[in-house]
């Protein structure tokens, strides 16, 4: 993982292999689509994440999935968001978060955890908008190249 010091955005080197790999048996992608895509929000459930793990090199050597595997379960982990610029702070994410959590009620999974850079690069609109939509910041991890995420926490 990489992050850019104006944003905090996070940049994550997969090629489409690897999207469907993490998309392939997974029901908790979501896209916002107007006659193209918007955005989307990829999210995996506790025991996806623990089978990425196991089967997804990048994954594998993922500290912030290691440490959110430790964490009680059963869980959703949301690892990943992304919106085309001209639709950014027009409710895509927050759309696309309500279509997630819905799916969590119906499975009866009551947690959902995500991963926000904090340093050396701050993501503050993540942290600002996560903070509105009810998550708490829980703890923070830092990787062995000298990021730290702070992992958010949210109870439906």
């Amino acid at each position: 993982r990489n992050s850019q010091m104006a944003s905090g955005l996070v940049e994550y080197h997969l090629g489409k292999e690897d999207y469907k790999r993490r998309m392939s048996r997974n029901d908790l992608a979501f896209s916002a689509y107007e006659e193209q895509v918007l955005g989307f929000l990829l999210a995996y459930s506790s025991d996806f994440l623990r089978y990425l793990t196991q089967t997804d090199e990048t994954v594998a050597s993922d500290e912030i999935a290691a440490r959110v595997l430790e964490l009680p379960k059963p869980f959703v982990y949301a690892d990943q968001v992304a919106v085309l610029p001209e639709f950014q702070r027009k409710y895509v994410v927050t759309w696309l978060t309500e279509r997630l959590e819905d799916e969590m009620r119906r499975r009866h999974i009551e947690t959902l955890y995500s991963a926000i850079p904090h340093t050396p690069w701050c993501n503050n609109a993540s942290i600002t908008l996560a903070t509105k939509l009810g998550h708490r910041h829980r703890e923070d991890v830092t990787t062995h190249s000298g990021l730290t995420f702070g992992i958010y926490e949210k109870i439906l």
